[in-house]
């Protein structure tokens, strides 16, 4: 990877390991490491019931993405394979707006 001045690094982690946004990795006299996360376009709606909820769980864990929460809203990759929002899909009904959100971001 290379920072955002240029400086090339390699990062090897043990397997599991989880970076969080703001986490210091390196510091050095002039310069440090601190993780960012890049923006990513997800879909955002909000559930109209807990089994609504529980239903595009499934369906985006089915799929192998992951969701987070912001408040109420649930984001979803805005992603062709998801087809979460799609008339005719298993949760055609959902009302979805896009927006985005920095990868990394937690997840309730």
């Amino acid at each position: 990877m290379t920072t955002t001045a240029g400086r090339a690094l390699v990062l090897a982690l043990p397997t599991g390991s989880v970076l969080r946004l703001g986490s210091v990795l390196h510091v050095a006299a002039d310069w440090y490491v601190v993780v960012e996360g890049a923006l990513e376009p997800v879909l955002a709606f909000t559930p109209a019931s807990p089994e609504e909820a529980l239903r595009v769980a499934f369906e985006v864990g089915n799929r192998h993405f992951t969701l987070a929460l912001d408040g109420e809203r649930v984001l979803v990759p805005d992603d062709p394979a998801m087809g979460i929002c799609s008339p005719g899909s298993t949760c055609g009904s959902i009302a979805c707006a896009p927006c985005s959100r920095r990868s990394g971001c937690s997840s309730s």
